[in-house]
């Protein structure tokens, strides 16, 4: 078990199978006029369709390739992988609220670090989120947020999640209910701001 520790430590990537993603990440191992390649797939084989510049802070959703050495990441409307031995994790980078939640159809964003619920008939002030994790499902839990009118609250959970109008693919899914109609608005969330 020794030698996977100090295996770990040399990739830069925590030793414990059980690694919490979505998680937030900086590009390092890079020199100042270098960049990072964003792949197609998690390789090398796999073509460039991106880069990122040193000291980025990048949210990974998923980790694949051979050993689990490449991690996917969004990169504008769409995603791509990085060798994960270019990233290390942020300090709290695993346990991070989500910063903002949103879906289409209707569109709707819920930004938790900014305290606002956004659709497009406007935009209501919220007040800070309460985290509420789950007693029996460590994958799971969930935040209330009071508005004006009442109070929205949801579920959010740890599954691969597509917005549905991109190609980029979210670490996080939240069920939000409404008070004021009752509704269920289904979407993404993502840690980084």
């Amino acid at each position: 078990m020794r030698w996977l520790a100090m295996l770990c430590a040399i990739l830069a990537w925590p030793a414990s199978a059980e690694t919490r993603l979505p998680a937030l990440n900086r590009v390092t191992g890079v020199a100042a006029d270098d960049v990072l390649n964003v792949r197609a797939g998690p390789g090398v084989a796999h073509g460039i369709v991106g880069s990122l510049l040193p000291d980025t802070v990048v949210e990974v959703t998923a980790t694949g390739g051979q050993g689990g050495r490449w991690g996917r990441i969004n990169l504008g409307e769409g995603s791509g992988w990085v060798a994960l031995r270019f990233l290390s994790a942020l300090p709290g980078g695993t346990k991070a609220p989500p910063a903002s939640c949103f879906g289409t159809e209707p569109f709707w964003t819920l930004d938790l670090a900014d305290h606002a619920f956004r659709t497009p008939e406007g935009t209501m002030p919220t007040d800070p989120p309460v985290d509420v994790p789950s007693m029996n499902r460590p994958d799971r839990s969930g935040v209330i947020v009071a508005t004006s009118q009442g109070s929205l609250r949801g579920i959010v959970r740890r599954e691969t999640c597509s917005d549905g109008m991109s190609d980029a693919l979210y670490g996080l899914s939240i069920d939000l209910f409404t008070a004021d109609d009752g509704a269920i608005l289904s979407g993404c969330c993502t840690l980084a701001r």
